[in-house]
C-alpha cells in the first residue's frame, strides 16, 4: 500500500506539487503455502533418495543444451529425470525425451517461474522408482524462480559472463544463492 499526500510546494504560482511516498513493507508471507507443498516435495523426495536440482537462467542462456548434453552421458549409470517448465511450448520437452529419459512438460501460460504444487502434480505422473536425480528445468527467468521454493536439493544457475562483470540489481535473489550479499 503506498499512501502519497500533495502539498503546495513553497513559492510556486499556483501551487505546484509534489508527492510525498511513504512505502509499507508488507510482513505476510504470500508464499506460506507454496513452502508448505514445497517441504512435502522435499520429504518425499529425500524419502525415496531422489537429489533434486533446479536449473533457473535467462531464456536462451543454455539451460536445454547443458541438461541434453548432461543426460546422454548420465541416462546409462544413474536413473534420471526431468520435470520441463515453459510458458507456452513443449519443444523442450521433446528434446529431452529424444534422450529416452521421462519427462514432464508443464507450461505455466502467464506465469514466469513453475510452483511447488505444479512440480508436486508432475511428481505423480514420473516413475519415482526409477530416478536417482531429477532435474526441474524452470521457465527461462533469473528473478521469480530464485526465490520460489519448489522442494528442490539445489538450484543452478546458468549466467553469461555479461551479467556476472556487471550484475543488474534485479538479479540479486539468484546471485545470493552463490555469493556474499552484494552492496545496492
Amino acid at each position: 500500500m503506498v499512501d502519497a499526500q500533495s502539498r503546495p510546494e513553497a513559492g510556486g504560482p499556483g501551487g505546484v506539487t509534489e508527492q510525498e511516498v511513504r512505502v509499507i513493507a508488507l510482513e505476510a508471507d504470500i508464499q506460506e503455502e507454496n513452502d508448505r507443498i514445497a517441504a512435502g516435495n522435499r520429504a518425499l523426495l529425500r524419502g525415496r533418495g531422489i537429489h533434486t536440482l533446479n536449473l533457473i537462467s535467462s531464456p536462451g542462456s543454455g539451460k536445454t543444451t547443458l541438461l541434453v548434453e548432461t543426460l546422454q552421458v548420465l541416462r546409462d549409470e544413474i536413473g534420471c529425470a526431468v520435470i520441463e517448465g515453459d510458458q507456452q511450448t513443449s519443444n523442450d520437452a521433446r528434446r529431452i525425451a529424444a534422450t529416452g529419459v521421462p519427462v514432464v512438460q508443464i507450461n505455466t501460460r502467464q506465469s514466469c517461474h513453475l510452483n511447488a504444487l505444479q512440480v508436486r502434480e508432475a511428481l505423480d505422473v514420473l516413475p519415482l522408482d526409477r530416478v536417482e536425480l531429477l532435474f526441474i528445468e524452470n521457465v527461462g527467468n533469473l528473478i521469480c524462480p530464485a526465490t520460489m521454493d519448489l522442494g528442490e536439493a539445489e538450484k543452478v544457475v546458468l549466467m553469461s559472463h555479461v551479467l556476472l562483470s556487471t550484475p543488474p540489481v534485479c538479479l540479486i535473489h539468484a546471485l545470493a544463492l552463490y555469493y556474499p550479499p552484494l552492496p545496492l
